[in-house]
């Protein structure tokens, strides 16, 4: 037995030796170690919009821009817009327009997210709701009152509008929920309260018939426009829309699409005033002020030349070959000569008419940056022609009281216009922007022609263009900022910042 024993442990030494001769053959088995093995964690990457805590979700009550346009999520309307501000249906199937009155019926099945039927007495709840809203009641004032019936609802227009659906844009509620902060809605998503704050969740029968990427819509409180765009950067919120009706647009770290806005900003004209009353300075003047120079320049390209009173990107517009008034600094010359106004050379060079200066008053908004600079552009054009011109920056306040009180000859506006591109506000009678305009004129009845369905588009541009009652600058842009870790497809509207929300989604 020892023997044996022997020459095992002499064949154990001689593998011994045999594995130390040849190293390259070996394998080494790692080192041990005593620490723990642990592995890295994983985050969820979640979407995250911001909200302000101390505001509601009310779409019909809430101040806030931020958390009413949140509020598109939750509640749909009659229809929405595309880019193009053509109509669609949501919760509309069809729509009759005879005259004064619009017939809309609405689509069967539909409920809200609590499983209650949406009818349209809902409809004509929501409508009431809307027209003694602050932020609704400008687009619905067309709209007297609405009717409703068993699957249809029919509203009484004041004047003839051949373009109504588009301004039916308003959040439908389930009946007598609007006294809540958060009424009942059918939108693509519900709002719930969660341990870690206020979620967005997927409703699955929801009105648009969508079903969702995202499942989960987190929401973080903020307390300022400049707090939103700081998180937006540091990646604690994943996108973020802003009309820059109060601000200007920053350049920050994150991905920006440009939105085009139905805000237009246009020279305001008083054709009651002794100069502007005079065709051919008025001429002159439409003449001498090139609108695209000021889309480019003053705007830095955040807006639209508008070669017409319309917004270029409206789908009636397709339909128009006009390119508007050719500017022209010589021809404006030409037409102050025809005009008997000849130079004086005492001093600086003004044109003067029966031995008395020319001299324009224009008037601005001093709170606002893009519009002081436009108007410094039209106070440079016309002194390059000869023309005197007063440049008077006021407080808001003062701005109003002069435009009112026709204390101008030209001043710089800018209007929200509705979907339906309704421009009574400067050709009605009592319009809140028609101080400066004689609504009984050509270009008025026109206007209201073309509302009635009884004049074509081309037929009132041209009609527009020879009286120029005021003149159209452009539309400005609006900007939807999103985080690098968040994608979407598809297109953003100023009606509905979230049009695309059942795309959403973070990038890997």
């Amino acid at each position: 037995m020892k023997k044996y024993i022997c020459i095992l442990i002499a064949l154990l030494i001689c593998f011994s030796f045999f594995g130390c001769s040849k190293p390259e053959k070996v394998e080494e088995e790692p080192e041990e170690t005593t620490a723990p093995v642990t592995e890295e964690p994983t985050y969820e990457k979640k979407i995250t919009l911001g909200y302000y805590e101390d505001k509601s979700f009310n779409p019909y009550t809430t101040d806030s821009p931020t958390n009413r346009n949140i509020s598109t999520l939750i509640y749909d309307p009659l229809y929405t817009l595309d880019k193009s501000y053509a109509p669609t249906g949501v919760i509309a199937e069809s729509c009759e327009i005879t005259a004064t009155t619009v017939t809309v019926k609405i689509k069967s099945g539909l409920t809200f997210s609590n499983g209650a039927e949406l009818s349209a007495y809902d409809v004509a709840y929501s409508f009431n709701q809307a027209k003694e809203s602050s932020f609704y009641s400008a687009r619905l004032e067309n709209i007297s009152y609405v009717t409703p019936l068993s699957d249809s609802v029919v509203f009484t227009l004041d004047k003839p509008d051949v373009h109504c659906e588009a301004v039916l844009t308003f959040p439908i509620v389930q009946s007598y929920t609007a006294e809540s902060d958060t009424p009942i809605g059918s939108g693509r998503y519900t709002l719930s309260q969660t341990s870690e704050g206020k979620v967005l969740r997927a409703n699955p029968n929801n009105s648009r018939g969508e079903t969702v990427t995202t499942n989960s819509v987190y929401l973080a409180p903020i307390s300022s426009h400049s707090a939103e765009l700081y998180l937006l950067q540091s990646g604690d919120l994943s996108y973020f829309f802003d009309d820059l009706s109060d601000s200007e647009y920053i350049k920050i770290g994150a991905n920006i699409k440009q939105v085009p806005m139905n805000n237009l900003v246009y020279v305001g004209i008083n054709s009651f005033s002794p100069v502007m009353g005079d065709s051919y300075v008025k001429d002159a003047v439409t003449t001498a002020i090139n609108p695209k120079t000021v889309a480019d320049a003053v705007f830095s390209g955040m807006c639209r030349y508008a070669p017409t009173p319309f917004n270029p990107d409206w789908y009636n517009c397709e339909k128009l070959d006009f390119q508007g008034t050719v500017s022209s600094l010589q021809r404006a010359q030409e037409l102050l000569n025809e005009g008997n106004y000849i130079y004086a050379y005492e001093g600086n060079t003004y044109l003067s008419k029966d031995f008395e200066y020319l001299v324009i008053r224009l008037v601005v908004n001093e709170d606002n940056t893009d519009k002081l600079h436009c108007a410094e552009y039209i106070h440079d054009t016309l002194e390059s022609i000869g023309i005197d011109v007063e440049l008077e920056a006021l407080p808001y306040d003062d701005y109003v009281k002069a435009i009112k009180s026709k204390e101008y000859d030209l001043y710089i506006g800018e209007v929200k216009l509705p979907a339906n591109m309704d421009l009574s506000c400067f050709f009605s009678e009592g319009g809140n922007l028609s101080y400066g305009i004689d609504t009984s004129s050509t270009v008025a009845a026109s206007y209201r022609d073309f509302m009635a369905g009884t004049t074509d588009i081309s037929t009132f541009v041209q009609v527009f263009d020879t009286y120029k009652p005021f003149i159209p600058l452009c539309y400005r842009d609006g900007v939807a900022y999103f985080s690098r870790e968040f994608t979407f497809e598809g297109d953003i509207t100023e009606y509905e910042p979230f049009l695309n929300a059942s795309t959403w989604r973070t990038v890997e």
